[in-house]
C-alpha cells in the first residue's frame, strides 16, 4: 500500500488527539470500580400487605355472598351482618396506614443506618394502594348489595 498524502481540507475534518473533547478523556482515565456494587435489597415486606388484601378480598366476597339473599329481598341494609360488614370495612380501612407505620418501624430497626433512607415512604405507599383497592372493593360489594335490593341487578 502506498500511503497517499492528506489534503488539507481531510486534515482540518479529523480531530487530532489534542481537539478531543476533555468529558471523553477524562472518562477515559478513571479508574474502574474494583468492587462491584451490592445488589439493592428489599427492606419493606410485601406480605403483610398482601394479607392485607386478601382480608379485603374476604370481606367483599363474604359481603356479597352472606347477604345475597336479604339484598334480594330488600332486607340487607337493615340486618346485624350488614352492619358487621360495614364496622369492619372501617377498621380495614384504618388498619391499612397503621400496618404501614408498623412494617416501617420493623423495616427501620432492620436495617443499616445507610439503607433507612426511602423506607417510611415504601411502607406509606404500599399500605395506600392495598388500602384504595380495599376500599374500592368494599364499596363495590356494598352497591352490588344496593343494585340487588333495588331489583336492578338479577343473578
Amino acid at each position: 500500500m502506498v500511503d497517499e498524502p492528506i489534503s488539507e481540507e481531510q486534515e482540518a475534518l479529523e480531530p487530532s488527539d489534542e481537539e478531543q473533547p476533555e468529558a471523553i478523556a477524562g472518562a477515559l482515565d478513571e479508574p474502574t470500580p474494583e468492587e462491584p456494587a451490592e445488589p439493592r435489597v428489599r427492606l419493606v415486606p410485601w406480605w403483610p400487605f398482601i394479607i392485607l388484601l386478601l382480608l379485603w378480598l374476604a370481606l367483599a366476597g363474604g359481603a356479597v355472598a352472606l347477604l345475597r339473599e336479604a339484598a334480594v329481598a330488600g332486607e340487607a341494609r337493615w340486618t346485624r351482618e350488614y352492619d358487621l360488614i360495614v364496622t369492619v370495612g372501617v377498621v380495614l380501612t384504618a388498619l391499612g396506614p397503621l400496618m404501614s407505620l408498623g412494617v416501617w418501624l420493623i423495616a427501620r430497626i432492620r436495617a443499616d443506618v445507610e439503607a433507612r433512607a426511602g423506607l417510611l415512604v415504601s411502607a406509606l405507599l404500599r399500605g395506600a394502594v392495598v388500602t384504595t383497592l380495599g376500599v374500592a372493593l368494599w364499596v363495590g360489594a356494598l352497591v352490588v348489595l344496593d343494585l340487588l335490593s333495588n331489583g336492578r341487578l338479577v343473578f
